[in-house]
């Protein structure tokens, strides 16, 4: 068992990876494919890209979890003008707190963006595992990148948001790449 009750091939095919590199039935460390093993080691990765005896061992540091095949998305994040200089220029910053926790919050309807301020910017984004957030007070609400999720979404009309618009809160502002100025 590597995670969730899985073992690493399990995994392995429930990403959707089909480089699996089997070795004999009590070698369970090598039931994983090349672009999942650790960066430190060969073992099977566990978070972020190693294994969990390097994570032991203070390699790294991490909340990301092992990483899905990428699913990106267009999405929309409104602010001011200086500010979306800045992100142009060095990129987003993630807010420390929010109805979501700490994460750059974004949505795929413009309208929403919209409403938090005058320049919109048009990014696309990789979205990694989601967590859906339906309901004030969910579990996972401020937890879900200690939970190995990339990115909240509260769907629309669930009455979390006033606006009853769709919000996103991605965890890693490395998953976001500004691809434009929207015209107002």
């Amino acid at each position: 068992i590597v995670r969730a009750g899985h073992c690493a091939e399990c995994l392995c095919k429930a990403y959707g990876c089909t480089k699996l590199k089997l070795g004999p039935p009590s070698d369970t460390s090598r039931h994983f494919c090349k672009d999942h093993e650790c960066k430190q080691c060969t073992r099977q990765i566990v978070r972020a890209g190693h294994c969990a005896e390097c994570l032991a061992k203070d390699v790294v540091k991490t909340a990301h979890a092992f990483a899905p095949p990428l699913r990106r998305y267009t999405m929309f994040h409104g602010t001011g003008a200086a500010a979306a200089t800045q992100i142009e220029q060095n990129g987003f910053q993630p807010s420390r707190g929010g109805m979501l926790g700490r994460g750059v919050y974004l949505s795929r309807d413009i309208s929403k963006a919209k409403a938090y301020g005058p320049v919109v910017l048009e990014c696309t984004v990789n979205v990694g595992r989601v967590k859906r957030i339906d309901r004030q007070g969910h579990p996972s609400q401020k937890s879900r990148a200690a939970e190995g999720y990339d990115t909240a979404w509260v769907p629309p009309n669930c009455g979390m948001v006033a606006s009853g618009l769709e919000e996103d809160c991605v965890y890693d502002p490395k998953d976001i790449t500004v691809v434009r100025r929207v015209a107002l």
